[in-house]
């Protein structure tokens, strides 16, 4: 059940003999362990643990032995700490704040690297609209995402909201990619404009890689006119 486990008493435990030959032993214990399924929830097993003993010609050995437990969150152990919970979608939200600076910098292998085997990229308006299943349809999604823009910068209209729910996870925001395409025969001189993209990231934690994946994507793209963004704004054209 456990793939980690650490214990430390909370007090000293104690011993007392009950006849001759026979002593008791207990001990106020709590027990750190992180899940084999999902190793990223780690929390704490607070037991109370009677131990009796008796002496045989072997040495003491344990008689009987009461193992009473009672699970609880860290918060409940370390004043002040922030929970598992908090953990885990600050670890999201930066996996995700990763995905759209690499997306930005056009990177397809950092990009590569974020998604499950078998995820699915749903891209939705723009020249690139479709589902893509895979990692080999993903990277070749990017690549084409790659070739169209010669720079890309983004940030977000509102902080990303993230949840958590076991080993599953989802990050969601409204974000702007102002991008500069790169010249073309029929367009020698492009201008940047906005990709207005409602993102949204479904996560699974994969224990076996220790990080979380991208198992869904929804890219929703709606194109602006720089001035739509920002009135009065002249639109520029990169000089790289």
């Amino acid at each position: 059940m456990y793939e980690t486990v650490y214990w430390y008493t909370i007090i000293p435990p104690s011993v007392v003999m009950v006849s001759p030959g026979v002593y008791k032993a207990v001990g106020y214990v709590q027990f750190l362990v992180a899940p084999t399924a999902a190793p990223i929830n780690v929390f704490v097993l607070n037991v109370t643990e009677v131990l009796t003993y008796v002496n045989t010609s072997s040495g003491y050995e344990i008689e009987s032995e009461v193992w009473e437990v009672k699970p609880l969150p860290l918060t409940d152990v370390i004043a002040g700490y922030p929970g598992q919970e908090a953990l885990a979608e600050d670890a999201v939200l930066a996996d995700a704040m990763s995905h759209w600076n690499d997306i930005a910098i056009e990177n397809a292998s950092l990009i590569i690297s974020e998604y499950a085997p078998n995820a699915t990229l749903h891209w939705i308006g723009g020249p690139l609209s479709g589902n893509y299943t895979g990692i080999a349809a993903i990277n070749a999604t990017w690549t084409k995402f790659d070739s169209l823009y010669e720079y890309v910068v983004w940030y977000a209209l509102v902080p990303p909201t993230v949840q958590v729910k076991g080993d599953t996870a989802m990050a969601k925001a409204p974000l702007q990619f102002v991008v500069f395409p790169f010249p073309t025969a029929s367009n020698p001189h492009p201008q940047e404009f906005v990709l207005n993209v409602t993102e949204i990231l479904y996560y699974n934690y994969n224990a076996t890689a220790m990080q979380w994946q991208i198992v869904n994507e929804y890219w929703i793209v709606h194109p602006l006119p720089i001035s739509d963004v920002a009135p009065g704004y002249t639109p520029g054209q990169y000089q790289g």
